[in-house]
């Protein structure tokens, strides 16, 4: 039993992180504008620990995930959000870490973004 407290507390945590303008929460705001622009702020530093709240100020369906060639350890992903759905990701390792949005081509069109993650 305990080891599904334990699991559980662990995916919720895994499950909160943003950054953009500081929340009261300590989270950076990043806005999900549309798909033919990039986040909002388009590159954000935070310190190993910091999170970012990325929030959905479109109609569209949009996510943010760590864009293909990232190393493994840097990987994050939120789930695709509805217009102005939010999600919260922490980020515990120091790198650099560029992001996309999947949905059907809005990468390509420029819905993407950049994390600093500073030691």
């Amino acid at each position: 039993m305990r080891v599904w407290i334990v699991l559980g507390l662990a995916l919720l945590a895994a499950g909160c992180s943003p950054q953009g303008g500081l929340e009261p929460s300590g989270c950076q705001v990043v806005e999900m504008v549309g798909p033919t622009q990039p986040f909002q702020p388009e590159r954000v530093t935070l310190p190993k620990g910091g999170c970012i709240e990325f929030v959905n100020a479109d109609q569209g369906v949009h996510d943010a995930v760590s864009a293909p060639g990232t190393p493994p350890e840097l990987q994050f992903g939120t789930r695709r959000l509805a217009a102005g759905e939010r999600q919260k990701v922490v980020f515990n390792l120091a790198g650099e870490i560029e992001y996309i949005c999947s949905v059907d081509g809005h990468a390509q069109l420029g819905m993407r973004g950049r994390i600093v993650v500073q030691p």
